[in-house]
């Protein structure tokens, strides 16, 4: 993925935003979703979990279920996951209260948002990614053949499977959006992509673009239909969501090696 593909002016970082959320406690929960939805990478939310953390703590809390209820509800709930009756997102969501809960107690603080961090961002597999398809679709044949080859191309780029159908969704928006399209507006698609991620990304923004296109480049090595695409129709992937995804996957990935 080249999300340089236009000269643009430089960019200065965006100013920080001061969050509107009306106390501690519920910023942070809005980064937790933020960062379980995908539209947050580590490095920012643990940045907000340092900030934020002694001001959450000192406001009332609600007490935490004891540790041997917690850690039955913590197993009751990886079962409904594992049986397709929970969603990831919940299941992430209400790991935030209920895994330091469970957690032993020599556990401390930061070893409780690694154990998370490194369950969230864990691979998926290839049957692992739910796809959403319109309503009708019906799953063989052609479709079949992409649905398999998109699942196993996410699992061999280490995409978690909360993060897998943001991409394929955003692939097949992008195909129904500009597969008719002028070159002129898939021009300008990319240029508005690339702007935001220069201002989402900031100091950065040439860093993590870079990173994101060698692993396509790796992905493209080893399955030439992706190889094809970045070829002759790069703007399916030149996207503010698959790039913030496929940044989050090379950070976990990064940061566990160091």
């Amino acid at each position: 993925m080249d999300f340089n593909p236009l000269a643009l002016p430089s960019v200065a970082a965006p100013a920080p935003v001061t969050p509107s959320a009306p106390t501690a406690a519920a910023e942070l929960q809005v980064a937790r979703d933020a960062r379980i939805a995908g539209r947050m990478n580590d490095r920012d939310y643990f940045a907000i979990v340092e900030r934020l953390g002694p001001q959450a703590e000192a406001a009332p809390q609600a007490p935490a279920p004891p540790a041997a209820e917690a850690q039955a509800r913590v197993q009751a709930l990886r079962q409904q996951r594992l049986e397709g009756k929970v969603s990831e997102f919940e299941f992430h969501r209400q790991m935030a209260t209920l895994g330091p809960a469970a957690a032993p107690a020599t556990l401390t603080v930061s070893d409780e948002f690694e154990r998370q961090r490194d369950e969230i961002m864990a691979p998926g597999r290839p049957q692992d990614y739910v796809f959403q398809y319109p309503p009708g679709t019906d799953i063989k044949g052609e479709v079949l053949e992409v649905d398999t080859a998109a699942r196993v191309a996410l699992s061999d780029a280490g995409v978690p499977p909360h993060l897998g159908p943001v991409i394929h969704t955003r692939v097949n928006t992008n195909a129904e959006k500009l597969g008719n399209a002028s070159q002129q507006v898939k021009d300008a698609h990319v240029y508005s992509v690339d702007y935001q991620l220069s201002q989402d990304w900031g100091s950065e923004y040439e860093t993590r673009c870079q990173a994101v296109n060698d692993l396509l480049l790796q992905l493209g090595e080893k399955h030439p239909w992706i190889r094809q695409i970045l070829e002759k129709e790069r703007w399916l992937l030149v996207d503010v969501p698959i790039a913030h995804a496929l940044w989050n996957v090379i950070e976990h990935r990064t940061r566990k090696r160091a």
